[in-house]
């Protein structure tokens, strides 16, 4: 994961929406390796949880998830035709390809939105 991605997902704005930790949650120290909870797993204090990107296996899962913490009547998306994903804030009256993420993988791109749904810049 890069360094701005991972910086992202450690912002208080993503971390705080995770409570309690739950067995399958994924969660790195350096944004280098992925570790997963176990029923044996002491998660440390300087994990950070990575969200899934999206999650449709339960309603709290869908929560839980990155797409599901966003509020979708203030952004509208779009997948483009190379992969990416754009995302752009409706309350701007001229929105172009370029805000959010036109060349962000779609997790990058969420995440930016979710901060910025906080008043958060990246």
């Amino acid at each position: 994961m890069n360094k701005n991605i991972f910086d992202m997902y450690k912002n208080p704005a993503i971390q705080n929406r995770r409570g309690s930790w739950k067995i399958g949650d994924a969660f790195t120290i350096t944004g280098n390796t992925l570790l997963y909870v176990t029923e044996d797993t002491i998660v440390p204090d300087n994990a950070v949880w990575i969200a899934r990107t999206i999650d449709d296996s339960s309603p709290e899962a869908r929560k839980r998830s990155l797409w599901g913490m966003v509020d979708w009547s203030r952004f509208d998306a779009e997948v483009l035709p190379n992969g990416k994903l754009w995302i752009a804030n409706r309350s701007h009256h001229v929105m172009e390809k370029s805000e959010f993420g036109a060349m962000l993988i779609p997790t990058e791109a969420i995440l930016r939105a979710l901060l910025a749904q906080e008043g958060i810049e990246v």
